[in-house]
C-alpha cells in the first residue's frame, strides 16, 4: 500500500471519530442565545426568494436592529436552506455544521501536507484540530456556523493559493488564483473576521516562495492588490450598510485597544493549549488606568513577540514560523478589533480559526518531544509519536464529549456557565435565557435578577437592559402588567432606542384601552425597528378598533412586505377592501 493510500484511509478514519464524538449529541434539543435573533425570529430566513436581500439589506439578516445586527449574507443564506429542508428542527442546523467542521479537518490535513511534505504531521495536526473541545460550541451552538463556514471558504482559498505555486499547476495557476479570489470573497461575506485572510496570504508567501524580501515585486504586485480590492470593495458595502442603521461605533479606548487584550489573547492561548470541561465566558471591566495583569499581560506578549522574531531569524523550521504567525495574525479580529462594549464574551468559536495554527504547531512540539525521547531511550520516534497523539486524542474526546452534553439545553449551558463563573452577571443572564426558553418564568426572573444585582453600578449594560426586558416579558405572560411596565420604564430610561421595551408598553397600554398611549410607543418602537412584524399586526389592530381604518391597511401592507404570506394581514386586508 502506498504511503498516499495510507494517508486517505488515516484521514477517513479521523473523520469517522470527529462524526462519532458529535453523532450522539445531534439531536441537542434546543437553539441558544443569539439564534433567536438570527433564525428562529427571523422570518427572511423562511423563504430562499429572500436569498439576493440578505446582501443587500442589514433587515434581512437579523430579527433585532440594534447591537445584534451583522452583515453575513452567506451565513443567513444557509439558515434559509436549513429552513426550507427542515424547518426549525435543530438536527438539520447542527448537520450543516458538522459537515463544515468536516471539510475543514480535510482541508487542514491538505494545507499542513502541502506544506511539510509530511503525511503523519498532517494527520496529527488534522486530529488535534478536529477534536479539540472548543469545536463542541461551534456544532451545537447554531448561530456560529459564521465560524466554520467562514474558515471553509478561508482554508480553501488559501489552499488554491499555494496550489498555484505547485509544479503540477502550469497551465492552471490563474484558475487556481482565480478561484481563491472567489473563496476569499465568500469567506468575507459569510464573517467578516476573514479579513485577516490576505496576511496569512502575504506571510506564506514571504516565508515559502522568497529568498528576499525584495525579490518578485512583479509577482507580488499581481498578486497581493486583488485581495486587497476584494476586503476594500467588502468593507465597503458594509460600512454603507451599518451607516444606514446607524450602526457605526467612534473610536475606542486606548486601554481596550492595547493592555486589555493583551489578557484576552493570553486567555485564548491556555485555551487552545490547556482547554477542559467547561465553557468559556469572561467579563472584563474596562478601568481608565493600566492595571497589575493587563500590564504583565502585554510585557509577556512583548517578550513573545521577541522571541518569534529571533525563532525566524534562526531557526529552520520556516513551517513552524508560518503557523505562529497565523495564531498571531488571525487573533487581531478578536482581540483588538472587537473591544467594543463594557463586557468581553470569550466564546470558544472566536477561537476556531486560530485552532488551525494551534494545532499545527501543537503537532509539531509532541514530534519534537518524540525525538527526544529518541535520542535518550533509542525508542522509534515515530512511534513514540503515534502515542503522544493517541494521549492527547483520548484526552481531547473525552473533554469534546463532556461539552457536548453541556449543550444539551439552555438549562444546562447557563448552569455551566455559573458554575464556573457565579459572580458573572453575564452567565447568569445565560441561565435565565435557559429557564425562560425552558418553561420554568420563576426560576428565569430570579436569574435574571441575580445577573442585575452583580452589575448594579452599570443600569445603561447590555445585560442589564436584556435582563429587564425579559423580566418584563415574563411578568406579561404571567399577567402582571404594572410590574412589566416599570421594568419597560426603567430600560427606557438608559436605554431609549430599545424597541422591545417600547412594543412591550405599547401592548400594555392597549390591553389597559389606552390607545393614545399605545399607538405612540408602537410608532415609537418602529421607529428604531420597523421590521417587526408582531410590533406592526398589533398596532394595525388597535388602529382598527380606533376606527382609523387607513392607518391600519397601511400597516398591514408593511406587515405583507415583511411576511408576504401573512394569514393575518391578508385577512384584514380583505375585509377592508384592500386586496
Amino acid at each position: 500500500m502506498t504511503e498516499k493510500k495510507k494517508a486517505i484511509i488515516l484521514l477517513c478514519l479521523i473523520l469517522l471519530l470527529a462524526f462519532a464524538v458529535n453523532a450522539a449529541f445531534l439531536r441537542n434539543d434546543s437553539f441558544f442565545g443569539d439564534d433567536y435573533n438570527f433564525i428562529i425570529n427571523n422570518l427572511y430566513i423562511r423563504s430562499l426568494r429572500n436569498i439576493p436581500s440578505f446582501f443587500t439589506s442589514l433587515a434581512a439578516g437579523s430579527s433585532y436592529r440594534g447591537t445584534q445586527v451583522s452583515y453575513r449574507p452567506i451565513t443567513t443564506a444557509s439558515f434559509a436552506l436549513n429552513y426550507y429542508l427542515g424547518g426549525f428542527d435543530p438536527l438539520g442546523y447542527h448537520i450543516f455544521n458538522l459537515l463544515a467542521h468536516l471539510f475543514n479537518i480535510v482541508m487542514v490535513f491538505l494545507i499542513v501536507r502541502f506544506i511539510t511534505r509530511q503525511d503523519f504531521l498532517a494527520l496529527a495536526t488534522a486530529l488535534l484540530f478536529g477534536l479539540h473541545p472548543i469545536n463542541s460550541e461551534v456544532i451545537n451552538y447554531i448561530n456560529t456556523r459564521s465560524s466554520s463556514f467562514s474558515v471553509s471558504f478561508y482554508l480553501l482559498s488559501l489552499y488554491l493559493f499555494m496550489l498555484k505555486f505547485s509544479p503540477g499547476s502550469k497551465g492552471k495557476s490563474a484558475l487556481c488564483l482565480a478561484g481563491s479570489l472567489a473563496a476569499y470573497a465568500a469567506a468575507l461575506f459569510t464573517k467578516e473576521l476573514s479579513i485577516t485572510l490576505p496576511l496569512v496570504i502575504m506571510a506564506y508567501y514571504l516565508i515559502f516562495r522568497k529568498k528576499k524580501l525584495g525579490e518578485g515585486i512583479k509577482e507580488t504586485l499581481l498578486l497581493y492588490p486583488p485581495y486587497f480590492i476584494i476586503s476594500a470593495v467588502f468593507m465597503a458595502i458594509r460600512y454603507r450598510l451599518l451607516k444606514a442603521e446607524g450602526l457605526l461605533e467612534g473610536a475606542h479606548h486606548l486601554y481596550r485597544n492595547i493592555y486589555q487584550p493583551a489578557r484576552i489573547f493570553l486567555y485564548q492561548l491556555k485555551v487552545l493549549a490547556f482547554p477542559d470541561l467547561s465553557l468559556y465566558y469572561l467579563d472584563f471591566n474596562p478601568s481608565a488606568h493600566l492595571d497589575l495583569r493587563s500590564g504583565l499581560s502585554l510585557a509577556i506578549i512583548l517578550l513573545m513577540l521577541a522571541g518569534l522574531l529571533l525563532l525566524h531569524l534562526r531557526s529552520k523550521r520556516k513551517d513552524v514560523i508560518f503557523f505562529v504567525y497565523w495564531v498571531l495574525i488571525t487573533a487581531l479580529p478578536t482581540t483588538v478589533v472587537e473591544m467594543k462594549v463594557n463586557f468581553s464574551l470569550i466564546l470558544d468559536h472566536r477561537l476556531y480559526i486560530m485552532l488551525v495554527g494551534a494545532a499545527f504547531v501543537g503537532a509539531a512540539l509532541l514530534h519534537e518531544c518524540a525525538c527526544g525521547l529518541k535520542r535518550r531511550s533509542g525508542l522509534d520516534d515515530m512511534k513514540v509519536y503515534a502515542a503522544l497523539v493517541l494521549i492527547a486524542v483520548v484526552i481531547y474526546s473525552a473533554l469534546y464529549m463532556g461539552r457536548n452534553s453541556v449543550w444539551r439545553n439552555g438549562v444546562t449551558l447557563g448552569q455551566d456557565l455559573v458554575a464556573r463563573y457565579p459572580y458573572s452577571s453575564g452567565a447568569h443572564y445565560v441561565l435565565g435565557q435557559g429557564y425562560m426558553r425552558g418553561n420554568d418564568p420563576g426560576m428565569a426572573v430570579a436569574a435574571f435578577r441575580k445577573a442585575i444585582e452583580l452589575n448594579p453600578s452599570n443600569d445603561a449594560a447590555r445585560v442589564n437592559v436584556s435582563s429587564r426586558v425579559n423580566i418584563a416579558g415574563i411578568l406579561v405572560q404571567e399577567g402582571f402588567l404594572d410590574g412589566a411596565m416599570e421594568e419597560y420604564k426603567k430600560v427606557i430610561v438608559h436605554d431609549p432606542s430599545n424597541s422591545n421595551a417600547h412594543f412591550g408598553l405599547g401592548y400594555i397600554f392597549g390591553s389597559k384601552g389606552l390607545y393614545e398611549e399605545a399607538i405612540r410607543e408602537y410608532e415609537e418602537g418602529l421607529a428604531y425597528n420597523p421590521g417587526s412584524l408582531a410590533a406592526r399586526l398589533n398596532l394595525a389592530g388597535i388602529f382598527l378598533k380606533t376606527g382609523l381604518a387607513s392607518q391600519a391597511e397601511s400597516e398591514y401592507r408593511k406587515a405583507l412586505e415583511i411576511d408576504p404570506a401573512n394569514a393575518e394581514a391578508l385577512s384584514k386586508l380583505e375585509s377592508l377592501g384592500g386586496l
